[in-house]
């Protein structure tokens, strides 16, 4: 995607640093959008083991259904958004949503830990 096709505001900073060869540091970086976020060197492997762990064990086609919902423009993505929503809707899905729900997703106490309530259910599932 061109530049021109961002906000202004990101523009002016990536013209910033190509123009004047600054150097970002890593908060600066997750403060304009450059990176998820910045984690100090001692959790990043626990955190990447955690991203990876949590994707791969998604259910079959919503990694594929992500990836095309994000690509291309605002209106391509929500067409595909729109077709890809609903086929991920699978038995496979409606298993984990039962089972969330056995769980108590729905109540305020899981909901403060839903997270991990629903990752429970992934593993559990896989």
């Amino acid at each position: 995607m061109r530049l021109p096709t961002y906000p202004a505001s990101w523009v002016a900073l990536a013209l910033e640093i190509v123009l004047t060869g600054g150097l970002v540091d890593a908060a600066t970086a997750e403060r304009w959008g450059w990176v998820n976020r910045a984690l100090p060197a001692a959790e990043l492997d626990d955190y990447v083991e955690w991203v990876a762990l949590t994707i791969a064990t998604l259910p079959d086609g919503v990694r594929a259904a992500a990836t095309e919902a994000i690509d291309g423009t605002l209106e391509d993505a929500l067409r595909a958004e729109d077709r890809l929503l609903g086929e991920t809707f699978t038995p496979a899905s409606g298993e984990l949503a039962r089972a969330a729900l056995a769980a108590g997703v729905h109540t305020r106490e899981v909901e403060l830990d839903i997270e991990e309530v629903l990752r429970a259910n992934l593993v559990r599932h896989s």
